[in-house]
């Protein structure tokens, strides 16, 4: 319909969609399942640009199904970044990964698909890549608030705010270790430590010896560095004075200690994530939004750490 309609043409509302890809010997079909198979050819064949006026729907046997719009756009950024699209899978735990993919798309965590899918490793992030998750972690919450999902997209937006600061800490400390292994083993054992504040501070300054830390607006982290600086504000503190510029006229932001602490705070506090499970919820996808920003430090399925 959107190609036709470009020609200034009329079609019928339904096309026949061809399911050829395989999984070994077997359909990929029959491995996904109808409706997430569906979100995947969909989002392999057009735009995401289609999805911003165009439904799609979908027949599965006599039943109907409307697709999610933003799951197809999300489904379509993550096909491009992680080569995707393709005809055949070979490899059981990738395929498995992007499976699973899949469905953490239908249930809106994007974080989650994007952890699943370099774990796998797939394939490894360069700056083009690391650039196109940034924009899809902005697009998720573009599409959550187009869709009246305000709570999912706050939700969201906080990790994003918390990602950065604490981020600003994780990469001090990795500028900071020598030797790829110990690199590795502090920046994970840091990012492990976030769910106690306390924890995270002590091993932080245990590797750098200073209590503050430096965020920059690159292009891999202008979504959170902007979400950080909703987040000093929230926490009462003007951004302008921790917001300067760098010798090459890039922004930076100066975070400290005492704003982690406060911002843990600020966050268990009744009007935030005071009750257990949404604490819990909220720690872990923090945890793996933090450990997608060091893919060279995430263990892959395949590695032997995981056999």
């Amino acid at each position: 319909m959107f190609t036709l309609g470009e020609l200034n043409l009329v079609a019928g509302r339904y096309t026949l969609l061809t399911a050829t890809e395989s999984v070994g010997k077997n359909l990929l079909i029959d491995q996904l399942g109808g409706a997430q198979y569906a979100i995947y050819k969909v989002a392999a064949l057009f735009a995401s640009e289609v999805f911003e006026q165009y439904q799609p729907e979908i027949m599965l046997g006599e039943s109907d199904i409307e697709l999610q719009r933003r799951h197809v756009v999300w489904m379509h950024h993550l096909i491009e970044v992680f080569g995707l699209k393709r005809t055949t899978w070979n490899d059981k735990s990738q395929f498995a990964a992007f499976g699973r993919s899949i469905r953490h798309i239908q249930k809106d965590q994007i974080i989650f698909a994007i952890y699943e899918l370099l774990k796998s490793g797939i394939v490894n992030i360069n700056p083009i890549r690391a650039k196109q998750l940034e924009q899809l972690r902005s697009e998720q919450i573009r599409w959550l608030e187009m869709d009246k999902e305000n709570e999912k997209a706050q939700f969201y937006k906080d990790v994003a705010g918390m990602t950065g600061l604490l981020y600003a800490f994780c990469s001090y400390v990795n500028s900071q270790v020598t030797g790829a292994n110990k690199k590795r083993i502090e920046v994970r054992k840091l990012i492990e430590r976030t769910t106690d504040p306390n924890q995270f501070i002590y091993t932080a300054a245990g590797n750098t010896e200073q209590e503050r830390a430096t965020l920059f607006r690159n292009d891999d982290m202008h979504f959170c560095y902007d979400e950080s600086k909703e987040l000093l504000k929230w926490l009462g503190i003007d951004s302008k004075e921790r917001e300067s510029q760098s010798d090459k006229g890039q922004l930076q932001l100066t975070f400290y200690f005492d704003d982690v602490t406060q911002a843990y705070t600020k966050f268990l506090s009744p009007e935030k994530y005071a009750k257990p499970k949404e604490w819990r919820e909220f720690k872990y996808a923090l945890k793996l939004s933090l450990h997608a920003r060091f893919p060279q430090y995430i263990s892959s399925s395949n590695s032997k750490e995981n056999k």
